[in-house]
């Protein structure tokens, strides 16, 4: 299931800021979108409503505030980064770092 972080226009400097909160949505957009646009007319998922009046800091004035515009309220899809699998050098040798020369 995607996650996506949220993120909000400021009513205090303009600037998007993060809410601070992430969600798992079954189906959400690709790239950065308004609730507005991903949404539209249609009822929001019950993750996306749970964080309605949700204060959010602005980072700019240290000040707290609500954000209620769909069109200034984003979701972001959380990129995922895959832990490398542990790898030998060709020879089949252990890496130089994993022993100790005496």
């Amino acid at each position: 299931m995607p996650q996506y972080d949220l993120y909000v226009s400021c009513t205090e400097c303009n600037n998007v800021h993060p809410m601070g909160i992430s969600i798992h949505l079954d189906s959400g957009p690709a790239d950065q979108e308004s609730l507005d646009d991903a949404y539209g007319e249609n009822l929001l998922p019950p993750q996306v409503q749970a964080v309605d009046g949700h204060k959010t800091l602005c980072l700019k004035t240290g000040k707290r505030f609500v954000q209620k515009d769909p069109k200034r309220i984003f979701l972001k899809p959380r990129m995922v980064v895959s832990p490398r699998p542990r790898q030998e050098e060709p020879s089949g040798w252990p890496f130089r770092a994993s022993y100790r020369a005496h």
